[in-house]
């Protein structure tokens, strides 16, 4: 038996890299010579013609003295220091919260796909789509998205599919990464993008020009709030008209808001799309992020949603269980007819939200959503009292905001970092023309009254420079 065993490992290596005499007969297969000939398509001028640089292997202790060295070059801000938004955010995750999306039932982000072992992510995840459903007022949640920008790529792919249009009409501000994304979904369909900006002083669109510009449309796509951080006021209205002239609303709401306001369910929006990071889950160096999507309960949306959904079913026996509903990607049974090529789910940041909704309650998300607001408005009143526009525009705002600066933000922005805060995000080049030396400024989770007076404190110091 124990030759055996031996003369299986040799031949089957399970958990060890090919050997030599695979290769060749992987490549016999393919009928090539040389794994160089996989990439004759490349033109040679891209491929290297050299050998990396990379350093031969050391001890482990010398190792950790490098890494050590390396990260002693880096400078660390502190959350509370931290006034950059636009989508992601500092956030405190509870250690309860690690801790459950850490066990081996959770730690993966693979799709369950066999419910009869996997009914606890399963769960997780239908508590997911539950909260959600409930904050957004809308009855069908999938789980899950890449992040707020795709998300709301594929809501208007969605649109064009449900319309059979190819026009596109985005109005207000939306943060510019989520734009280039939006136009590199669109670019190989040839569809049409219309924009209505927002009036510079109220922060506002001017309604009068909607209609026109709404026409024909597959969808309307509006955030809320925008990216300047304005609120609009008659999203209702903006509802009813896109829908009198058969568009499909779309809406990316910052998730921190929607403790705080009528569900967008209510208004008659068709998607919601937004980013799930901010419940319960870091930075993570720039990933993974969560892309929640959510849709009115038509059929017609549901049968041409991205992605997965799980539902709740019963056994022969009577017993709850929870099964996947819908799998609308290629290599599943749609083939051809797919709604996404999405290959990766984001469900254990899924479930992270789940389990820190859970842990907040209702009563919890409302404490911290005001707390965020009252410390915006605080920091805007104080901005303006050492005489800056602090937002520059009438409409009302939540946790983020413009702010005109009197010298070049660049030149802000890095002088307030050497003294250990960052002030915000210049966004002179998105709003070039329409405000004087703009920053974008966010209030996130770790601020507290002491973080305002701080961040005023150095903003003084730096534009009397």
């Amino acid at each position: 038996m124990f030759l055996l065993v031996l003369f299986e490992m040799s031949n089957f290596h399970k958990y060890i890299s090919i050997s030599d005499k695979d290769l060749k007969a992987m490549l016999k297969d393919l009928g090539i010579n040389d794994i160089d000939d996989l990439f004759s398509d490349v033109p040679r001028k891209l491929l290297l013609t050299n050998e990396l640089n990379i350093p031969t292997g050391v001890e482990e202790n010398v190792l950790y003295d490098l890494i050590r060295e390396i990260c002693s070059k880096c400078k660390f801000y502190h959350p509370k220091n931290v006034f950059l938004g636009g989508g992601v955010s500092p956030i405190y995750v509870p250690s309860l919260v690690k801790y459950i999306i850490s066990r081996s039932e959770f730690l993966t982000s693979y799709t369950p796909y066999q419910p009869e072992i996997c009914q606890g992510t399963l769960q997780a995840l239908f508590e997911y789509q539950s909260f959600i459903s409930i904050l957004t007022g809308l009855e069908v949640v999938n789980a899950s998205m890449y992040d707020w920008a795709s998300a709301a790529a594929e809501a208007i792919l969605m649109a064009l599919r449900v319309t059979g249009r190819n026009k596109v009409c985005i109005i207000g501000d939306i943060a510019p990464e989520r734009f280039n994304v939006i136009k590199t979904y669109l670019y190989p369909h040839n569809t049409r993008i219309y924009t209505l900006k927002a009036d510079k002083n109220t922060g506002l669109i001017n309604l009068d020009e909607l209609p026109d510009v709404i026409s024909d449309t597959a969808c309307v796509y509006m955030e809320l709030p925008y990216f300047s951080g304005a609120i609009e006021e008659d999203i209702q209205l903006i509802v009813e008209e896109s829908h009198k002239r058969g568009a499909l609303f779309i809406l990316g709401v910052d998730l921190w808001l929607l403790p705080l306001i009528k569900p967008p369910g209510e208004f008659g929006v068709d998607i919601v799309v937004g980013e799930g990071q901010l419940f319960g889950s870091p930075l993570f160096w720039g990933g993974p992020l969560l892309g929640v999507f959510a849709v009115k309960g038509d059929i017609k949306l549901i049968r041409q949603m991205p992605g997965k959904i799980v539902g709740m079913a019963s056994t022969f026996n009577g017993e709850r269980a929870f099964t996947m509903i819908l799998q609308v990607r290629e290599q599943h049974i749609r083939r051809e007819k797919a709604t996404s090529n999405i290959c990766t789910n984001e469900a254990l940041t899924a479930i992270a939200a789940a389990v820190y909704l859970s842990l907040l309650g209702g009563n919890g998300l409302i404490k911290k959503a005001i707390k965020m607001t009252n410390l915006a408005h605080k920091l805007a009143n104080a901005l303006r009292e050492i005489g800056l526009n602090a937002p520059p525009y009438s409409a009302s705002y939540f946790r983020e905001f413009i702010v005109e600066l009197n010298i070049n933000p660049s030149e802000a922005i890095s002088l307030a970092a050497n003294k250990g805060v960052l002030i915000g995000r210049d966004v002179s080049e998105w709003y070039k023309g329409i405000y004087r030396n703009p920053i974008h400024v966010s209030i996130n989770d770790f601020h507290d009254e002491l973080a305002i007076e701080n961040y005023v404190n150095i903003l003084r110091e730096v534009i009397d420079k």
